[in-house]
């Protein structure tokens, strides 16, 4: 695969994303004025530029995970070379790690499971989150000693206050990860294109159900994966 083309398209491809401000524009007027602009169609335009092995790895197993929203479970493909695989496993390694911490957090604050029964809602795989660290988080006995053991960890720069626990946050660091691994030129950078294409299409789709349901301009905004 010649990077260096693949790398050109992705870039002109990003012009084409909506910025903060077009969000708030969208939020602040009647209607979306937007079409959405499916990962699968984007995919069709890269694929002239794959190879084979590339493009049996994103069409099969990338595009399915991003459209079950579930990039957590994602098995990396040995299709994938090694470059690539390492920069997705470092990518989906941070995305686990949060999901775990954010699953913990919910299933303390919203219903009230606690211990050992925690386990049975989180993905197994790890990454930098330690599972005495995950063990810890299952055992705390408060939700400020909760944010203190993540405050603590590795992710602590992420999730700085109970605040912070959001699905927004996770999404950011993600795709602050892809950008990270942009620069090995590898699959991820076409990966890390495509997952910002998926949170654009699920942040037009929350403005239009936010509208819907009567929510103001700030409101539906906060809800948005920026």
């Amino acid at each position: 695969m010649m990077f260096y083309t693949v790398n050109t398209k992705i870039k002109a491809m990003r012009a084409t994303l909506l910025t903060a401000r077009d969000y708030e524009n969208l939020c602040a007027k009647d209607g979306n004025g937007v079409v959405l602009i499916k990962t699968e169609h984007d995919f069709a335009k890269i694929s002239a530029y794959l190879d084979k092995p590339a493009r049996d790895f994103l069409g099969k197993s990338y595009l399915h995970a991003l459209c079950s929203d579930g990039a957590k479970a994602f098995s990396i493909s040995p299709l994938c070379d090694k470059s690539g695989r390492e920069s997705l496993k470092r990518v989906f390694g941070t995305d686990a790690d949060l999901r775990n911490i954010l699953w913990v957090y919910r299933l303390k604050k919203y219903h009230g499971i606690n211990g050992s029964a925690v386990y049975s809602y989180l993905n197994p795989s790890n990454y930098k989150l330690s599972a005495e660290e995950i063990s810890k988080l299952v055992h705390a006995k408060d939700m400020a000693h909760f944010s203190q053991i993540v405050a603590n960890s590795f992710y602590g720069g992420i999730f700085k206050s109970l605040s912070d626990f959001t699905e927004q946050n996770l999404t950011r660091a993600v795709r602050s990860q892809f950008k990270k691994e942009a620069r090995h030129e590898n699959i991820a950078v076409i990966c890390g294109y495509l997952y910002a294409r998926h949170l654009e299409i699920k942040n037009i789709r929350a403005i239009a159900e936010g509208k819907k349901h009567g929510f103001s301009p700030q409101e539906i905004f906060s809800l948005l994966h920026i």
